[in-house]
């Protein structure tokens, strides 16, 4: 006797279009469509519409399995520019950086030796744009 069995496939539907809806309408509308496999991105941007959808993957109107991941950017106001503290002694960069509303972090680059003193790198880069508060990774030079 054979016995087989079916898989039955997965339930699907069409992806809204998201575009203009704020993060809560835009997770009611795919609770509503089915989708439960949210994400959100953000991003700093001085063009486009603020504080709702931009863009959105897979693209509205794709029909994809509703366990699909559904992922959204939604650009951000109240960005301010990042101090260049590159080539600064660390504990002054940190210093800065607390002072002017940042939450910096002191890496160690992964040195076992170096000038741990100065700052060689950071994360976001200096003149970038964040919120206020944002985290900001220093790591030093090593030799």
């Amino acid at each position: 006797m054979v016995h087989s069995t079916t898989t039955l496939p997965a339930a699907q539907a069409t992806v809204p279009n998201l575009y203009g809806a704020t993060r809560s309408e835009a997770t009611a509308i795919l609770h509503q469509a089915g989708f439960y496999n949210i994400s959100f991105s953000e991003g700093c941007s001085t063009s486009g519409l603020h504080d709702v959808v931009n863009s959105q993957t897979p693209a509205a109107g794709v029909i994809t399995a509703v366990t699909a991941r559904v992922g959204m950017h939604i650009h951000i106001l109240g960005c301010v520019s990042i101090s260049n503290v590159v080539g600064w002694r660390m504990d002054n960069a940190l210093d800065h950086l607390r002072r002017t509303g940042w939450t910096p972090v002191a890496g160690n680059g992964g040195c076992v030796s170096g000038d741990n003193g100065v700052v060689a790198t950071m994360v976001p880069r200096g003149g970038s744009f964040a919120r206020p508060g944002s985290q900001v990774r220093l790591d030093p030079g090593c030799l």
